[in-house]
């Protein structure tokens, strides 16, 4: 329930086991995902306890419409009928990455209809979610992962060291880093590819993917290994307009400096990559 032990929970699941988060209620905190030796017959579920029946079904995206929010601004239209709030929030409100971090060797983990994200004002350009180390079978999905509007959030997942990584019927939004008096120059909603241990496969799929660096990026810094067999299957990348200097309504860091604006999709290290039926506008 909210103001539970979110951790203490996290350390005492067993293999098979669901955590349900209370729908509406705030988790605030640095969560580290523990190592539990699980198999593919017994996945650690961390869920919000809305009912199924209240989120999108499997296959279909998320929107920050399951957290109550009818639109955003310069984003494209999102069927909105009823904007209430049927996800739990995780986030944490202090410098540094988080809210979630997977220690080494963590894995089977599946979350389900979350917000997660970080207050506004917290400084530096933190990662959402990262991996210390290895973790492999980790599913994000029907999730919603976003910075705010005008900080730095450097990654939604960094997923490097990650092998059968998901992400899939999730948003992304708001991951970007200032120019001229930011702390990180390249944002991203996933990244992955450094690493000294064998990365992928991967799936990305029927996500909302909003980033100032890129939506999707693998390699560009030091990696002993390639990532492999990666698959980017219809996701909408979006740049909104409003990032542009001088466009009405401009949005930019507190200082008034853009964001760094590069591309959707880069590849600096990468073999056996599907790239299919996305769209990629501004």
């Amino acid at each position: 329930n909210a103001g539970g032990d979110l951790q203490a929970a996290l350390n005492n699941a067993k293999c098979g086991d669901t955590i349900q988060l209370q729908a509406g209620a705030t988790f605030s905190g640095k969560f580290i995902v523990p190592a539990k030796n699980c198999d593919a017959n017994q996945w650690i579920i961390i869920r919000t306890s809305s009912p199924d029946s209240a989120l999108p079904a499997e296959g279909q995206r998320a929107t920050p419409c399951y957290a109550g929010v009818a639109s955003l601004v310069g984003r494209p239209a999102y069927n909105c009928s009823d904007p209430t709030n049927v996800f739990a929030k995780v986030e944490r409100q202090t410098p540094g990455d988080g809210p979630f971090e997977f220690a080494n060797g963590a894995n089977f983990y599946r979350f389900v209809g979350l917000e997660i994200t970080r207050p506004a004002g917290v400084k530096g350009s933190a990662r959402l979610m990262s991996i210390l180390g290895t973790a492999d079978h980790i599913i994000l999905d029907r999730s919603w992962l976003h910075g705010q509007p005008q900080d730095e959030t450097r990654n939604g997942f960094q997923m490097s060291g990650g092998t059968y990584i998901a992400v899939i019927d999730s948003y992304f939004n708001d991951f970007h880093c200032i120019a001229s008096t930011g702390s990180c120059t390249d944002a991203h909603a996933l990244t992955g590819g450094v690493s000294e241990t064998q990365d992928g496969p991967y799936k990305i799929q029927d996500n909302f993917l909003e980033a100032s660096g890129e939506g999707v990026m693998f390699g560009g810094g030091h990696a002993t290994k390639t990532p492999t067999d990666i698959e980017v299957i219809g996701n909408h990348f979006w740049k909104p307009w409003q990032w542009m200097k001088g466009n009405p309504g401009f949005v930019g860091g507190p200082s008034g400096d853009p964001f760094i604006v590069k591309n959707h999709f880069e590849l600096k290290n990468a073999q056996r990559v599907l790239v299919e039926n996305n769209l990629m506008e501004n």
